[in-house]
């Protein structure tokens, strides 16, 4: 998806598809998956290329019913809309390995949360369109044009928040600890349009047979850049440190980052670019203390790293990013 909207609008993507081994035509595999790694790198990238800020937003109100495939068919084949969210859920591995997704009814209440595991790293753009593009499928399947009743975002307000009135109206609460919405419960209540049991039965099965053919992964890689994500303040946590914390030693720790290609700095470097992307994003943050907090002794070398991260400086990608 992200690649064909960079593609229409004229950028390309090939760079970032490179970047982590990922051959274009792979894309158009059915069955195929990529590292988590490289959707963080087009969610971060392509809005940037294409100078859209709400790009996350927009997609979300555009891209056709049946984008995500068989979990998409499988909830448009639901009784009414409660079942059609509990679909995602029991489906969503066939998405992401460890997307997150949680649906809670609570009295007069009904919430869809979004807790991946915590060592992925969501860029906001990824989050914005999201909860987007459930609130969207909801009114596709529906054909009621329902607000939620709160929408809690993990990324601080942008200057221009005019796309996220329009989608979710005016209960959006930035900068908050977790990722969900709410609706009232005889939302959940609406029926599904034109659903078809038999079809939804055949669809189960297939569900289930697929789910079953995904191997279990986890990804230590992973575990390891959110470790130094959580110790990236002020410092650069040692190796030793995170191999201890791993039940590993250092030369282990080495000798498993090589089989996968990587060195322990280049871990570090990722985490640390991860990290300052989502930083620059607060307003309220300076960029000096952005360095500090990533471990930087002085806001030159953050440039000079910055710069190599991203090919434009700190103050230019907020400016860019907040649309300024």
């Amino acid at each position: 998806m992200l690649a064909q909207a960079a593609a229409a609008r004229g950028a390309r993507v090939d760079d970032l598809l490179a970047r982590h081994g990922v051959e274009p035509a792979l894309l158009e595999v059915l069955d195929a998956r990529v590292p988590h790694a490289l959707l963080v790198d087009l969610w971060e990238h392509v809005p940037r290329r294409l100078g859209d800020a709400s790009l996350g937003l927009r997609l979300a109100q555009v891209v056709p019913l049946g984008t995500f495939e068989l979990v998409e068919y499988c909830m448009r084949n639901s009784a009414d809309l409660a079942t059609c969210y509990q679909k995602l859920i029991r489906w969503q591995r066939l998405l992401h390995d460890a997307a997150g997704y949680h649906f809670e009814l609570k009295g007069d209440v009904a919430r869809l949360s979004h807790r991946p595991a915590p060592s992925l790293e969501v860029p906001p753009q990824a989050t914005g369109f999201i909860l987007a593009k459930l609130v969207t499928i909801g009114r596709q399947l529906t054909g009621v044009a329902f607000m939620p009743r709160t929408v809690s975002l993990s990324y601080p307000r942008p200057v221009d928040d005019t796309e996220h009135t329009k989608v979710f109206g005016t209960g959006v609460r930035f900068s908050q600890p977790e990722v969900y919405f709410e609706f009232d419960r005889a939302v959940f209540d609406l029926r599904i349009q034109g659903m078809d049991p038999q079809l939804s039965a055949l669809l189960e099965r297939y569900a289930q047979r697929r789910l079953e053919e995904i191997p279990q992964a986890v990804d230590w890689v992973d575990d390891l850049a959110h470790r130094i994500r959580q110790a990236l303040r002020g410092s650069v946590p040692d190796a030793a440190t995170l191999a201890r914390q791993l039940g590993m030693s250092t030369r282990t720790l080495s000798r498993r980052l090589h089989e996968r290609g990587l060195t322990f700095q280049e871990v570090v470097d990722q985490a640390r670019k991860e990290l300052a992307l989502r930083q620059l994003l607060n307003k309220d943050l300076k960029v000096l203390e952005v360095a500090f907090q990533l471990g930087f002794s002085e806001v030159s070398t953050f440039y000079r790293a910055f710069r190599r991260w991203t090919g434009t400086t700190p103050a230019a990608y907020r400016r860019e990013a907040m649309g300024t």
